[in-house]
């Protein structure tokens, strides 16, 4: 079960005031591309909602409720449950996009080079 967006939307968070500093005036898209180093056991337990979350904060500052959010897929690794994360959120999301980056060479397993 997909849980709902958090109603209350947050700006706190110390990286928060660079991004949304970035996000006024008109813009096609915001992409988001996971780190796989971030996929600790706390992580995975909320990153749905984090996510889902952060995305409506995105769009709230953007002013534009349908501004296209494109979610690169992070890599297979032990990553399967933010995987599964994201293609649940772009099911429920009409602004949002999976690009898959699998065929994409890596490094060690971990990164994209």
């Amino acid at each position: 079960m997909r849980p709902e967006p958090l109603k209350v939307v947050s700006r706190e968070g110390k990286l928060w005031p660079a991004l949304a500093s970035g996000l006024h005036g008109p813009r096609r898209a915001f992409v988001w591309w996971q780190g796989e180093s971030d996929s600790t056991p706390d992580l995975l337990a909320s990153y749905e909602l984090k996510l889902v979350n952060l995305i409506a904060r995105v769009r709230q500052e953007n002013g534009d409720p349908t501004l296209l959010v494109v979610l690169v897929k992070v890599i297979l690794n032990r990553n399967q449950p933010i995987r599964d994360a994201e293609t649940r959120i772009v099911e429920h999301d009409p602004n949002a996009v999976l690009v898959d980056v699998d065929d994409l060479p890596v490094e060690g397993g971990t990164h994209v080079v």
